[in-house]
C-alpha cells in the first residue's frame, strides 16, 4: 500500500503541475502580446553591443537582458505599443514585431521556471499533503495577475522573478544532495551544481541589486566548508571561486557603466545633499562641494562605495526611512502599464491574488519569526532536513532583505517598481516557511528525517 500511495501522490503532483501550466498558458490571452515602457528603449540600445563583448556588461542594462533584447535588433523590429502610466496614458498590449518573441519568451520562461520550482520544492517535502499543498500554493502565487501580468511588460521584472524561482528550486535540490553525499559529490550532483551556478549567474546579471546575493552566497558557502560533512569539497570550493569572479566582474562593470551614475545621483539629491550632517560623513571620504566640477569625478569613482558604507553605519536612518515609506513595501504591486485583459474572471483572479500577496507589513514580521524558528529547530534537533531547510531559508531571507534595501535606497526615482521583486520574494517566503514547518512537524516520525 505504501508504494501505491507514493505512485498515486506522484501522479497527482504531475497532473497538478501540468494542469496549472496549461491553464496559465490561456489565462491572459495571446502569450505574444506585449507593452513597452519608457525604459524599453534603453534595453534595446544596450543590447546592440557585440555578443559576449565587455560592452554587454557595461552598457545601460545588464548582460542577461541584453542577451534577450538582441531579439529586437533586426530589421523590421518596431515598438508600437508604449505605456506611460505616470501620464495616465495606459495602452492595450499588442503583438509587436520582434517584441512578440520577447513576450513569448518571458511568458514561457515564467511558466517553466515557476513549475520547476514548485516541483523541486515539493520533492523535498516528506508528507503527501504538504507536497500537494505546496504545489498548489506556488503555482497559484505565480499565476495570479500580481505576478503573471508582468510577463507582458518589456522590462526586467519578469526575468528577475522567473530566474529567481528556478534558482531557488535548483539550490534546494543541490543542498539536499550535498547534505546526503557530503564532500564527495556524485556526478549528478555536480550537474545540479553547474545548472544552479548558470541560472544564478543569469539572475544576478538581470539587475544591479541582485549582485548583493553573490557575497552573501560566498560567505555562506565558506562558513559551511568549515564543518566536517563537506570540508574540503573541491566542487564547492571551485563554485565559491567562480562566484568571487562573478562578483569582481559585477563590481568592475557596474563602476564602468553609466547606469548607476544617474540612479545614485537621485539618491544623493534626496537623502544626502540636503542634510549637512550627512554631507559631513561623505566629506571624510573626500567628497567635494556638489556644485564643483570635482564633485562629478568623485561621484563616478567613489560615491557607490561611500554610500554603501553610509547605509551600513547608519541603521537608524535606514530603519526610519523605510518606516516612513512603508507604503512601498505593502503596495499591491500590480502592473499599471496596460489595461487588464477583457476577461470575465479577471476580477476574480485579482481577488485571489490579494489573498496570496497580502498587502500588510505583518508579512515581514511573520517571515522573521518563522525564519528564526527554523534556524532554532536546526540547531536543536540536528536533523538532516532541518539543516537543509535552515540553509535554504537563510539564503532566501538574507538575499531578499539585501535586495530590498538596495532596490529602495539605490534609486528614489521609480522606487515602487524597483522594490517589487524583493517584496514578492518576502510574500513568497510567507507561504514557503509555513509549508516547511508543517512538513517538519508531520515528518518527525519518518526515519529518513534524522541524521544517520
Amino acid at each position: 500500500m505504501g508504494r501505491i500511495a507514493r505512485i498515486s501522490s506522484v501522479l497527482v503532483v504531475i497532473l497538478i503541475l501540468a494542469g496549472g501550466a496549461v491553464l496559465r498558458s490561456f489565462m491572459y490571452g495571446d502569450l505574444r502580446l506585449s507593452i513597452g515602457t519608457r525604459d524599453t528603449i534603453s534595453y534595446i540600445s544596450s543590447s546592440r553591443a557585440p555578443l559576449f563583448s565587455w560592452g554587454m556588461f557595461t552598457g545601460p542594462r545588464l548582460f542577461t537582458t541584453n542577451l534577450v533584447y538582441k531579439m529586437a535588433n533586426g530589421e523590421g523590429c518596431e515598438l508600437t505599443a508604449v505605456s506611460k502610466p505616470a501620464e495616465e496614458a495606459e495602452e492595450f498590449r499588442a503583438i509587436q514585431p520582434c517584441f512578440d518573441m520577447i513576450a513569448l519568451l518571458q511568458n514561457m520562461v515564467s511558466i517553466l521556471c515557476w513549475s520547476i520550482f514548485a516541483w523541486l520544492f515539493s520533492r523535498r517535502l516528506r508528507n503527501p499533503f504538504t507536497k500537494i499543498l505546496s504545489i498548489l500554493l506556488i503555482q497559484a502565487f505565480a499565476f495570479v495577475p500580481q505576478i503573471a501580468e508582468w510577463d507582458s511588460v518589456l522590462g526586467s521584472e519578469s526575468l528577475t522573478l522567473s530566474l529567481l524561482a528556478l534558482s531557488l528550486g535548483l539550490l534546494l535540490e543541490l543542498l539536499s544532495r550535498i547534505t546526503e553525499e557530503g564532500a564527495q559529490l556524485q556526478p549528478r550532483t555536480r550537474f545540479w551544481l553547474a545548472a544552479w551556478a548558470l541560472v544564478f549567474t543569469l539572475w544576478v546579471l538581470v539587475r544591479d541589486a541582485n549582485l548583493s546575493a553573490v557575497p552573501i552566497t560566498i560567505v555562506m558557502i565558506l562558513v559551511s566548508l568549515l564543518f566536517k560533512p563537506i570540508r574540503g569539497s573541491k566542487p564547492i570550493l571551485a563554485t565559491a571561486a567562480l562566484l568571487f569572479l562573478l562578483l569582481v566582474v559585477g563590481i568592475v562593470s557596474t563602476r564602468q557603466s553609466p547606469r548607476t551614475r544617474f540612479t545614485l545621483a537621485n539618491s544623493f539629491n534626496q537623502y544626502i545633499l540636503p542634510y549637512p550632517s550627512r554631507v559631513a560623513f561623505f566629506e571624510k571620504f573626500g567628497m567635494p562641494q556638489s556644485d564643483t566640477p570635482e564633485y562629478q569625478t568623485w561621484h563616478e569613482e567613489k560615491a557607490s562605495m561611500s554610500y554603501m558604507l553610509f547605509l551600513a553605519s547608519h541603521p537608524g536612518f535606514v530603519a526610519q526611512t523605510m518606516f516612513n515609506n512603508i507604503g512601498y513595501f505593502t503596495d499591491a504591486h500590480t502592473q499599471h502599464y496596460y489595461k487588464s485583459p477583457e476577461l470575465a474572471y479577471h476580477g476574480t483572479l485579482l481577488t485571489i491574488g490579494e489573498f496570496l500577496h497580502p498587502k500588510s507589513s505583518a508579512v515581514y514580521l511573520l517571515d522573521v519569526v518563522l525564519f528564526i524558528s527554523i534556524c532554532i529547530a536546526a540547531i536543536k534537533r540536528r536533523g538532516r532536513d532541518d539543516s537543509t531547510w535552515a540553509w535554504f531559508a537563510a539564503w532566501f531571507f538574507v538575499t531578499s532583505a539585501a535586495g530590498l534595501l538596495l532596490n529602495f535606497f539605490g534609486d528614489v526615482s521609480g522606487a515602487l517598481r524597483h522594490v517589487f521583486p524583493s517584496v514578492a520574494a518576502f510574500r513568497l517566503l510567507f507561504w514557503l516557511l509555513p509549508m516547511i514547518h508543517m512538513d517538519l512537524l508531520l515528518s518527525q516520525g519518518d526515519p529518513r528525517f534524522h541524521l544517520q
